[in-house]
């Protein structure tokens, strides 16, 4: 989906999520009722809004309790500064401005000044909304998002209630009640918009903490409403309906939302013994596109006479399928809910596109491809390192180039792992977001690619930034995979989809038979980009099996590694570019290490 079309997308979905507030606010110019009538609907959306403000609260606490849990300090600083900036300026912010009202001093607030208010409280509410229907369209994740629009949809017309509320029994203006509406439902539209395009936990949390604010001081200013013929029972009892009608709205999104995850699952299983099993021929796959539910297994058919060969550094299956010519083997799928493609390896004419749904994921495996992906980053950031190092040694053959690489090398996870749409990416990247993490290691890494292409930082400072930055890496490694990090078998996992990806970059380098640069600096077109990238995977995990590494791999692992470190992949640039290592020698090595890690 390309920018425009998922903006004018959005800008639909958003309009059907926020435009259902209009439904409530009709009774607003409800002439004929009377006064404990009024006092009974002002009371009840006070509950509505009561309701907003134990579930909006609890969604900005929650983002920053999990940056809390995940000891990033400083995320969580600014988080939490974000959470108390936000309360202030919805609570105390809108009492500084009523008290500007000299009327107020005496009377509070007149019904219109209060339906104001609660529209712009739940705006700001509604653009965070917003923001969720976008992402999750953004995402892949479709069906989730008609689930969030028509959940958003009904919620939306319990909150124009509680607009109307204050109004009942008042001269109304229908133009009155279209910018009230405008003022409380639009924002979702933007939201919707903006979260299509761009991820932020803290402009979520600023609107959240903005509404909680707001809507208390406008709950207080709406309870403050003297009705004389309503009694204190009636009244709990209508603020107590206003609490379930927001509970009620609030629950069908959940329940829909999961409802909508087994139904798919269902269909999935139930055409499981035809669906998911693919053939393949010389120059043909049958069929060339499936929808199963992750944790579901596909059957993959090899019908010619040569071996074929699945990798795994796509996501969709967790470590690389090998299938001898006339044989057949299941595989997991345990990629993340999104779109993938899978062909054997060498054959991009046999493509078969697969549509991963909702379903059950096998323990840990997304912590697990996390783990792999902050290694990756690792690798990345060790070959920035050892080239700009070099720059400035004295000692490069070409200074200038070494440090355009190394600010290439820095930067490439940005793109790779911590912006890319793919399901494999979004899935690290809602981890990340998830632990607090995700935004602060985006500046640390794009101060990192600055520091790594600049031929005026000190060694001292770039050593530092460069310790700084594998010590985040090994805290989020650790956080992500908490105890289960701790044990051999989790980082033996993920090791495998380390070396699966370092053995792809080799793969790709020698290609042609040798390592050529068609375009210095550029991915695609500068195979010492891939030698480099190899030899910092390489690198990165072995540091990540440290204290697993002798006790876990049998000796002639650890040969074949050492093998690798030492001799093939020691130089920082490949050391016979016309007559590399043969990728088969190569291959052979990794196979050595990979059987002590299966």
């Amino acid at each position: 989906m390309d920018v425009l079309t998922g903006a004018s997308s959005n800008i639909v979905l958003g309009t059907i999520a926020g435009m259902t507030i209009f439904l409530g606010l009709p009774v607003a110019r409800w002439k004929g009722a009377s006064e404990r009538l009024r006092g009974l609907l002002a009371v009840a959306s006070a509950g509505v809004l009561l309701f907003l403000i134990i579930e909006v609260g609890h969604n900005a606490i929650e983002i920053v309790e999990s940056s809390a849990k995940s000891g990033a300090w400083e995320p969580t600083v600014i988080k939490g500064l974000l959470l108390v900036g936000g309360l202030i300026a919805g609570l105390v912010g809108l009492a500084w401005l009523e008290e500007k009202r000299t009327h107020h001093k005496t009377q509070g607030a007149t019904p219109f000044e209060i339906a104001n208010m609660i529209a712009l409280g739940i705006g700001l509410h509604n653009f965070a909304e917003g923001l969720a229907i976008g992402q999750s369209f953004s995402g892949g994740q479709v069906n989730l998002g008609w689930i969030l629009v028509i959940g958003f949809a009904l919620h939306n017309a319990t909150e124009g209630f509680g607009i109307a509320g204050p109004l009942v029994g008042q001269e109304v203006p229908w133009s009155k009640l279209i910018v009230l509406g405008l003022i409380g439902g639009a924002p979702t539209t933007l939201g919707a918009v903006i979260g299509g395009f761009y991820v932020n936990e803290n402009l979520e949390l600023l609107f959240l903490s903005l509404a909680v604010g707001s809507l208390i001081y406008v709950t207080r200013e709406l309870l403050r409403l003297r009705f004389a013929s309503l009694t204190t029972i009636a009244a709990m009892s209508a603020v107590t309906v206003g609490l379930l009608l927001g509970i009620g709205s609030e629950l069908f999104v959940e329940v829909a939302s999961v409802h909508n995850a087994s139904a798919q699952a269902s269909i999935s299983t139930s055409t499981e013994s035809e669906a998911n099993e693919i053939h393949f021929t010389e120059n043909k796959v049958v069929p060339n596109s499936i929808a199963i539910a992750r944790g579901k297994s596909i059957l993959l058919v090899n019908e010619t006479d040569k071996p074929f060969e699945f990798e795994a550094h796509t996501g969709l299956i967790a470590q690389e399928a090998f299938l001898p010519a006339k044989s057949k083997a299941a595989v997991t799928i345990t990629g993340a809910e999104g779109k993938y493609t899978l062909s054997p390896e060498g054959k991009e004419n046999c493509l078969v596109q697969v549509n991963v749904l909702p379903g059950k994921s096998t323990p840990l495996v997304d912590e697990i491809a996390t783990v792999a992906a902050m290694t990756i980053l690792e690798g990345h950031a060790r070959a920035a390192h050892d080239l700009h190092i070099r720059a400035l040694s004295g000692q490069s053959p070409d200074p200038v180039l070494d440090l355009k690489r190394a600010g290439k090398h820095a930067h490439h996870p940005m793109r790779e792992i911590l912006e890319d749409q793919g399901p494999k990416a979004l899935m690290v990247q809602n981890l990340l977001q998830k632990y607090g993490f995700l935004e602060s290691l985006k500046i640390k890494l794009h101060q990192y690619s600055k520091l790594a292409a600049d031929k005026d930082v000190s060694t001292a400072q770039f050593n530092e930034y460069y310790e700084d930055l594998l010590a985040n890496v090994e805290q989020i490694r650790k956080a992500i995979g908490q105890d289960a990090y701790k044990t051999a078998d989790f980082k033996k996992k993920a090791a495998l989809l380390v070396l699966s990806s370092a053995e792809d970059e080799y793969k790709e380098a020698v290609e042609d038979g040798e390592i050529t640069v068609k375009e210095a600096a550029v991915p695609g077109k500068d195979e010492y980009l891939e030698y480099q990238d190899t030899r910092g995977f390489l690198q990165a995990c072995r540091h990540l099996l440290a204290k697993n590494y002798k006790t876990n791999l049998s000796a002639d692992s650890q040969a074949a590694f050492l093998t690798l470190l030492t001799k093939e992949f020691s130089p920082v640039d490949p050391a016979n570019p016309s007559h590399p290592t043969p990728f088969k020698t190569i291959e052979g090595l990794f196979e050595r290490i990979e059987k002590s890690l299966s």
